[in-house]
């Protein structure tokens, strides 16, 4: 019920002032729950609760005439499992209008951000119930807005048998692939020995065969580092792939100039410009920071182009050195640029470690960091695109 638990407190710490007049008939754990909503205190209140009294509280505010409380209700319903009573509330909210009026068109909105797979069925399963019980609504405003409903959603009213059908065969297809997710996940869990998938993705992910390469403008100029690597995941899922150079503490030893006192190791990371992922040879995916759905246990070749964090780019990917637009606005801006230009020239050269989030680094044992087998310096890298620049990515090379 946790989820419950986090709409709960979205629509609760509005400003709202729920009438409390149609309150008999409550069992005292929703009139308490209405009471406290008056003064913005439901939300801990409800979150203290047990699942079953959650359920019941939200059960009694079905019909509740107010649709942001009846909205809320019909979402903890449907996720302790009651879907059909949860779709009449939905439906009654979309006849009368109370999508709009009371929730100002953001009926789904967490739906749609929500981390549990079933939420995004709720649509689904509205258009379903609205298909079998249109006819059901006498009023014709009602009737009206149930129309549009099912227009807008390319069906009929009332539709005909051939679109519920494929309505619902639509939603059992749905229904399938999520049950058929959860129990890989499942799996997934047994056989890692974790309940998060998002750790065993991080942890058990294998990165291998690192290995990096200055990277040279058209004419010859270090501009960036290109990173290769080989990924193989333990779950198939979405992954972000944005790889980044962040410097060792060596490079603060080696560096000869004094650094300003105040600055951010940030300036001297190289982040990406552009990748590509191949597998078995052929291309998955490209492009400067990469999600996409992998496959477990396959090896993909992953391939990157890392510049100066500073650099900007334009609409052609050509790369310039650019000051970071608030020294612009802040009042010691001058100070800040003066500080940004002694960091990015720093003089030493030191090894820096490759950083790839949302998969682990290494063997899978947790290791965090994978050092580059060569020493980079800082100045080497900014004068290097000041002589290059624009830096192009379609024209940058490797070194021999």
């Amino acid at each position: 019920m946790n989820r419950t638990c986090a709409i709960g407190v979205a629509i609760l710490v509005l400003s709202l002032s729920f009438s409390t007049a149609h309150a008999d008939g409550y069992s005292a754990e929703t009139k308490e729950f209405l009471r406290l909503h008056q003064n913005e205190e439901a939300g801990p209140y409800f979150r203290k609760l047990s699942d079953a009294k959650q359920v019941l509280i939200a059960k009694e505010l079905l019909s509740h005439k107010d649709g942001r409380l009846a909205y809320f209700a019909a979402t903890t319903v449907y996720r302790s499992g009651d879907v059909d009573s949860a779709m009449k509330t939905f439906a009654d909210i979309l006849a009368t209008g109370r999508d709009k009026t009371d929730l100002n068109g953001r009926m789904g909105y967490d739906w749609i951000h929500s981390d549990d797979p079933r939420d995004g069925l709720i649509f689904s399963f509205i258009l379903k119930y609205v298909a079998e019980h249109v006819e059901d609504y006498k009023d014709e405003e009602q009737r009206k807005r149930l129309d549009a409903f099912l227009t807008t959603a390319g069906i009929s009213s009332p539709p005909t048998k051939e679109e519920l059908k494929r309505i619902r065969d639509k939603l059992q297809e749905e229904e399938a692939r999520i049950a058929k997710d959860e129990a890989t996940d499942a799996d997934t869990r047994k056989k890692f020995g974790s309940d998060d998938i998002e750790e065993i993705k991080r942890i058990h992910t294998k990165l291998t065969s690192f290995k990096d390469t200055p990277l040279l403008s058209e004419k010859g100029h270090l501009v960036g580092v290109c990173v290769t690597f080989t990924l193989v995941f333990p779950v198939d899922d979405y992954y972000l792939l944005s790889p980044r150079l962040m410097p060792t503490k060596g490079l603060m030893a080696a560096t000869q100039s004094p650094l300003p006192k105040m600055f951010s190791w940030s300036q001297w990371d190289l982040t990406p410009a552009h990748g590509v992922i191949r597998q078995d040879g052929t291309e998955v995916v490209s492009g400067w920071a990469i999600g996409a759905q992998f496959k477990k246990d396959l090896k993909y070749e992953c391939k990157f182009y890392l510049l100066p964090s500073y650099l900007t780019a334009n609409n052609e990917r050509e790369y310039r050195h650019a000051y970071p637009a608030r020294y612009e606005t802040d009042p010691n801006g001058q100070v800040l640029k003066k500080n940004f230009d002694q960091l990015v020239r720093a003089d030493g050269a030191a090894k820096y470690l490759l950083r790839l989030y949302a998969a682990n680094y290494g063997s899978g044992e947790g290791s965090h960091h994978l050092e580059t087998e060569r020493e980079y310096c800082p100045l080497r890298f900014y004068e290097g695109v000041a002589k290059a620049q624009p830096v192009s990515i379609s024209k940058v090379k490797l070194a021999e």
